[in-house]
């Protein structure tokens, strides 16, 4: 009976930890799909913004730089405002404010890619809720720790969950925190 009993347990420990281990692989697996969605999307709209820079460039300087690839130091010190080049004096006010447009322009595509970046990063760093997902409780654990829960409900939090990791084996007092929070988000989804 003792064999059987001690079997049984073993049997279902390790069928929480595959259970555990299951749902682990699932929530990674979700939050890969969910990362590779966001890695697309950035990579087209940073290629529209590299399309549309480079497209601008190519407008702004159409009419500036000559076509038949005689332009000169001269020309180019014109088009960069530099007057010691020798040919180029003062840009115009048409060329100055070419000049403005496609520095905003550019201004705009660096800060939209670092927006995008930060929400990439964002977007692929686990929740606590993640977390405390793929934390492994055995049901003595939990057991110690229900038993715990209802011998010091009615203290202050702080003591509280210390007092609580000292009854649950292997548990820190912040893992009893977050098991108990992650208990009672799942309470009110319910």
């Amino acid at each position: 009976d003792h064999r059987e009993a001690v079997a049984k347990i073993n049997d279902f420990v390790l069928d929480a930890k595959r259970e555990a281990e299951l749902q682990r692989v699932e929530a990674e697996r979700r939050r890969s799909r969910r990362n590779s969605w966001i890695g697309v999307v950035v990579k087209v709209v940073t290629g529209g913004v590299i399309l549309c820079v480079a497209l601008g460039v190519y407008f702004l300087y159409q009419d500036v730089i000559p076509n038949d690839g005689s332009y000169t130091l001269g020309d180019f010190s014109r088009i960069i405002g530099n007057s010691s080049g020798g040919g180029g004096g003062r840009l115009s006010t048409e060329d100055k404010r070419r000049l403005q447009i496609e520095d905003q322009r550019q201004k705009a595509a660096a800060q939209q890619q670092s927006i995008q970046s930060q929400q990439l990063a964002n977007a692929n760093a686990p929740t606590w809720i993640d977390n405390e997902m793929m934390e492994v409780w055995t049901p003595k654990q939990k057991k110690q720790f229900d038993n715990a829960l209802v011998m010091y409900g009615g203290m202050a939090a702080k003591a509280r969950y210390k007092l609580i990791s000292e009854n649950v084996e292997g548990k820190s007092r912040q893992e009893c925190l977050m098991h108990h929070k992650l208990r009672q988000v799942i309470a009110k989804e319910q």
